[in-house]
């Protein structure tokens, strides 16, 4: 099956959101990008397995994450957390909040 993340909000100036997945849960470090602090926004994922992109359209996008089903995966966790290009910070880019997934459930 397949899980559908939708990332609102998305600033007008950025042309898609970018959704990076993990298998943990971050602290809510800040997020600092080549020495700049994105001001306000924090990173939710621990390790980046992988990563998907989308169109921004009126302000959102939408990912679609294959889920192999595969018995083996049942209960594991999946995080994703999206960011997009913008002139709000002198990093030049926003996060959304993280989202957490349960394979099976």
């Amino acid at each position: 099956t397949a899980w559908q993340l939708s990332t609102t909000n998305v600033d007008s100036s950025s042309p898609a959101a970018y959704t990076y997945l993990g298998v943990t849960r971050g602290l809510g470090a800040d997020l600092w990008v080549n020495g700049q602090h994105s001001q306000g926004c924090s990173v939710w994922i621990d390790m980046i397995v992988g990563s998907t992109a989308a169109l921004a359209i009126n302000g959102a996008a939408t990912s679609s994450i294959n889920v192999p089903n595969n018995a083996a995966l049942i209960g594991m966790y999946v995080t994703a957390q999206s960011v997009c290009l913008t002139f709000q910070n002198s990093a030049n880019l926003l996060s959304s909040n993280g989202v957490q997934g349960i394979v099976g459930y």
